[in-house]
């Protein structure tokens, strides 16, 4: 059960004076500016020792929580007491305070995301018996990727990051760390899975459908569209992919990946044909962590095949399934991409690939640009 640590309004402002305790004539009382700024001193001292009291609370909160709903509310009340210490005048160091609570929290709720690889909805309550989706928890896409992106940041780099700021008289901020944790997935996308530094030397990598349009055909393209997890809200998503001048790029006879969930099972076979490629078959991806809904507990992913053409399969003693599970921060794993290279000839093109791959072509925003902005305030944080 969270402990109620903080219990002034979210929009709440330092208090007026009320106007019985302006003293009157009769009541005026003569003492120094000295005893005056004693007084004043003392309660500023006193709020500051409460506030940062309550405040302390919140770290065993942050431990109890047990769904992102609970460590969403946290995140919330650490953020309006980051806004009353700084409206109050307050001082940097509760504001810093109720700053790192705030990013604990998501960090917390970033690792369960990417755990549950939650694109659209809350599968955190394993006894739930109905599926919620992040607006009904009040998260968006875009705090949901800033979450998990600040949650690869090691411990240790974080604690080094507060207690660096602050002994700098700087503000704690999750512009502040986002720069951190990108520096660290930049470098972690220049080594390959067993951590030796992979060969990028034959990668591509296109920014823009100009760049994509070039002379260059494509044998195999892989593709891990950003769907949303509960299926809803994918028509906009479908229509964009459908856009994209693959029928173009793709050889006569060529091979298409594409993943999906069971609820996204309809809209990338859509997408598929919408290529000129036709539905073959699909491997299924097994997770053990498996995501509650309203049926079964679903445990896997599927790897829909389109065929283009008559391009045989390279490789047809290999099973329709395999366990494979992502990455903490959602990325596909890497042993499925093994697998196509074994089944499917180049040359190949991903589609929204996060890493750099010898010998593939990469179509992708996110690698030399970062798709997660966050515009770096001094007083307020963007996603507040």
């Amino acid at each position: 059960m969270i402990v109620s640590w903080f219990n002034k309004p979210e929009d709440s402002a330092p208090a007026p004076v009320e106007e019985s305790s302006v003293p009157t004539d009769e009541t005026v009382v003569e003492v120094t500016s000295g005893e005056q700024q004693e007084g004043t001193e003392d309660c500023e001292e006193a709020e500051v020792s409460r506030s940062l009291a309550l405040l302390s609370q919140a770290h065993q909160a942050i431990s109890e929580a047990r769904s992102l709903n609970e460590l969403k509310d946290i995140r919330d009340k650490a953020e309006a007491a980051r806004k009353y210490a700084q409206a109050a005048g307050m001082g940097l160091e509760i504001q810093n305070y109720a700053a790192e609570v705030k990013l604990r929290a998501e960090r917390r709720a970033g690792k369960l995301l990417g755990k549950l690889k939650l694109h659209g909805g809350d599968r955190s309550d394993e006894s739930a018996s109905h599926r919620v989706t992040l607006s009904d928890i009040g998260v968006t896409k875009d705090q949901s990727s800033r979450w998990q992106l600040t949650a690869i940041v090691p411990e240790k780099e974080f604690e080094r990051y507060v207690d660096t700021t602050r002994a700098d008289c700087g503000e704690v901020t999750t512009a502040g760390l986002v720069r951190i944790a990108r520096k660290i997935r930049s470098k972690k996308k220049n080594r390959s899975v067993n951590g030796v530094e992979a060969d990028i030397t034959n990668c591509v990598v296109i920014n823009n459908v100009e760049q994509l349009t070039g002379d260059n055909k494509f044998s195999c393209i892989y593709v891990d569209p950003p769907w949303s997890g509960d299926g809803e809200g994918n028509d906009g998503l479908v229509r964009s992919l459908g856009e994209l001048p693959i029928p173009t790029v793709a050889e006569d006879n060529a091979h298409l990946h594409i993943w999906a969930t069971n609820a996204t099972f309809s809209e990338a076979k859509q997408v598929l044909e919408s290529w000129g490629f036709s539905y073959q078959a699909c491997l299924i991806c097994l997770n053990p962590d498996g995501q509650s809904t309203d049926y079964w507990i679903e445990a896997h992913e599927f790897l829909l095949l389109g065929i283009r053409g008559e391009l045989p399969f390279a490789e047809t003693t290999l099973n329709s399934w395999m366990r494979a599970v992502r990455e903490s921060d959602g990325r596909a794993p890497e042993r499925v991409r093994k697998i196509i290279e074994r089944v499917s000839p180049g040359p190949y093109l991903e589609l929204f690939g996060r890493n750099k791959v010898s010998g593939w072509t990469i179509y992708s925003t996110d690698i030399e640009s970062d798709n997660i902005e966050v515009e770096e305030k001094s007083n307020e944080e963007t996603d507040a």
